[in-house]
Formats: C-alpha cells, structure tokens, sequence
C-alpha cells in the first residue's frame, strides 16, 4: 500500500513540473485589469456571474458590470 502511494505521489509531482513534456506548461485562465480598465475603486469585495455570462464585480466606488468588452460602473 505504501508503495502505491509513494508511486503515485512521485508520479503526480514530476508530472506537475518536472517531468512535463517540453513546451507543456499549465497557466491557470486569469486576466488582470488594471483598475484605470475599469474606472473606479482599487478594492473588489465580491464577484459574481449571471447566466448570461455577465460579470459583477462589487467595488468600492460601486457596482461594475462587464460584458466581456465593456466596463459599467452603477454608483451605489
């Protein structure tokens, strides 16, 4: 049993860096937007997306929507 563990720990780790095919690298899918994106505060207290895909982000200087292209700033 510990053997299998052992095994499977090892195989885990190298294939998480070290032992990955040359050019295969994992980036996590994030984008960082600058706050003078978006037009407001630079702290963002919750984020949610509704079925649409629209995206609300609460801000300090208020709500912010983005479609994908355009930030809307509604002011609380």
């Amino acid at each position: 049993m510990f053997k299998r563990v052992f095994a499977y720990l090892l195989l885990s780790l190298a294939w998480n860096g070290l032992g990955a095919p040359a050019g295969f690298t994992i980036n996590p899918f994030v984008i960082h937007y600058d706050r003078g994106q978006y037009h407001a505060g630079n702290q963002n207290w919750s984020v949610s997306v509704d079925n649409s895909g629209m995206l609300y982000v609460g801000n300090n200087d208020g709500l912010l929507e983005y479609d994908g292209v355009n930030w809307q700033r509604y002011n609380l």
